[in-house]
């Protein structure tokens, strides 16, 4: 057993777990199935390529409070964890989205630092002409572009607007949202859960820069 996880089982058999508890409590309300523990090597290997876990992958890791629901509509497999890494004392709370439909570009939307978005050269970009909030508060990175702009419709810079500080990242079947060593308020985890189902729904229906 790797030395984080001796330490997390440790402290949760002298102390309990009051996170974990409380996801527990929140997926039993929510209609999501719960599981306490979950190795993270057992993730998809593209989720494990994609950078937040890819960055870390020489150190032990863990995830605690792994949610998972099927939704209908749209049609993906919601999922909820915290993340963390031997070293770090804040964990990342995940939003996975899974759908065989989604067929993404591996993709990285993450904030601008606020001096970049000060910066009156650098705070706009292609994405401004799709919604100026998005242009001067994202940075896409994307080895396909092409798809990237069909992807980014009016729509979909909406719903990342209002997750404001949140990175994206995407590949294949997958859409993971999350707040970098930020583990989220479990008042406001159903309504950041609701933005991501939302996001996933919006690539899969909304076609609209395909008309363009």
């Amino acid at each position: 057993m790797k030395l984080l996880e001796i330490l997390e089982d440790l402290s949760d058999a002298i102390f309990g777990d009051k996170r974990v508890d409380a996801l527990q409590h929140f997926a039993k309300h929510q209609g999501f199935k719960f599981r306490r523990k979950v190795n993270p090597d057992l993730l998809p290997l593209e989720v494990q390529r994609l950078d937040l876990f890819s960055q870390n992958r020489k150190k032990s890791r863990s995830i605690k409070g792994f949610l998972h629901k099927q939704e209908t509509k749209p049609n993906i497999l919601g999922q909820i964890f915290d993340y963390g890494i031997e070293g770090s004392t804040s964990r990342t709370t995940v939003y996975l989205m899974q759908s065989k439909q989604l067929d993404l570009p591996p993709f990285k939307i993450e904030p601008k630092s606020h001096l970049s978005r000060l910066n009156v050269f650098t705070s706009k970009s292609e994405w401004s002409d799709v919604d100026r909030d998005f242009g001067s508060k994202y940075e896409v990175t994307s080895d396909d572009l092409n798809t990237m702009r069909m992807l980014i419709t009016i729509q979909f810079a909406e719903v990342v607007n209002e997750l404001d500080e949140y990175t994206i990242e995407g590949v294949d079947d997958y859409l993971l949202i999350y707040q970098p060593k930020h583990q989220e308020d479990i008042i406001r985890m159903d309504n950041i859960y609701g933005l991501a189902v939302e996001l996933a729904d919006i690539i899969l229906h909304d076609h609209s820069n395909e008309l363009v």
